[in-house]
């Protein structure tokens, strides 16, 4: 039986020392806050996004090729892999949420390619490189869509509903290998998704404020708020946990 890290638990030590980590989606909104909060919790970091950028590498997490040149690239660089952060994804892929009867092919197509087939692709391409380090955490980004879904989304609540599934097969199958997987699911947080969304309502200023009120904490979450959650799930500190699914929405699945 593995002794727990104390420690890394109470902030003796940094939580990630010593640890490599992935993270996609990494030029924007919770990736981004995830690769400064993990650098500067002990990690390397090789964060990788489609449109790469300042001290990204570009990859699209639908290519295989992409991400297995990302993953392979960061055991080069720092001679292992320990964590993966999957945090690419779309959200409503046009002007406004609609039903299933007008949610054509290509909404449907590209938000499940993305949402859940990059996940899907992302954990397939580190998992060779977990196994041989011994272990390690993959955390995934579900969404409160992946639980209690919503008006006008369903290829959205179906791909991340499908993260759900996917984190607990993946948690079954290699538990056996070390690696823990996991899921959160944020809340509305102000990224540039959910802004982009907002100012494309009628009243955007209104809009926003019936948004924030859906949440128990009367306001959207920080991105740095959801990379906090991941960052414990990555870490020793979350030992004994695998499989779970954590809300991380200011209660708004509590309603």
């Amino acid at each position: 039986m593995p002794e727990f890290d104390a420690r890394a638990a109470t902030g003796e030590r940094p939580p990630l020392e010593g640890k490599v980590a992935l993270i996609t989606g990494a030029a924007n909104g919770i990736g981004r806050a995830a690769v400064g909060l993990f650098r500067r919790a002990g990690a390397q970091v090789v964060g990788c996004d489609r449109a790469g950028g300042d001290g990204v590498e570009a990859a699209d997490v639908t290519v295989t090729a992409d991400m297995e040149r990302v993953a392979a690239l960061a055991v080069e660089r720092y001679g292992r892999l320990d964590v993966v952060f999957t945090c690419a994804g779309v959200g409503t892929v046009r002007d406004e949420p609609a039903g299933a009867h007008l949610t054509e092919d290509w909404v449907w197509e590209t938000t499940l390619d993305v949402n859940l087939t990059g996940t899907f692709v992302t954990c397939r391409a580190a998992l060779p490189h977990l196994i041989a380090a011994g272990g390690g955490s993959i955390v995934t980004v579900s969404s409160i869509y992946g639980l209690i879904s919503g008006p006008g989304s369903p290829a959205y609540a179906a791909s991340k509903a499908g993260v759900l599934g996917l984190m607990r097969s993946l948690a079954i199958d290699y538990a056996a290998d070390g690696i823990r997987v996991n899921a959160i699911c944020p809340g509305f947080c102000g990224t540039e998704m959910v802004f982009g969304y907002v100012g494309k309502l009628p009243d955007p200023v209104a809009g926003l404020r019936e948004i924030e009120a859906t949440h128990l904490l009367d306001r959207l979450g920080l991105p740095e708020e959801i990379a906090a959650a991941a960052l414990w799930l990555a870490s020793d500190a979350a030992s004994f946990v695998t499989g779970a699914t954590i809300p991380v929405d200011g209660g708004y699945t509590t309603r």
